[in-house]
């Protein structure tokens, strides 16, 4: 988890590792998208924002990072 500050917007970035999976013939990429709560209850952090991830690469784990952004409230 990083956090890139900006004025009054930040970015954090949370990584994750995407596995590729033979689910099916055709399916290419998988979209992450969702909410960040923390821990135990103390709150709602933000929405990431919706990513692309091609799964056809020549790794078969790749890290990628999603994005929330968050403000200085």
């Amino acid at each position: 988890m990083s956090l890139m500050p900006g004025f009054g917007m930040h970015r954090l970035a949370v990584r994750v590792e995407v596995e590729w999976l033979d689910v099916t013939n055709g399916i290419n990429q998988v979209t992450f998208s969702g909410e960040l709560q923390a821990a135990e209850g103390c709150g709602w952090i933000g929405s990431i924002l919706p990513l692309s991830v091609p799964l056809h690469t020549k790794l078969n784990v790749r890290p990628v990072d999603l994005i929330v952004p968050v403000t200085s409230e």
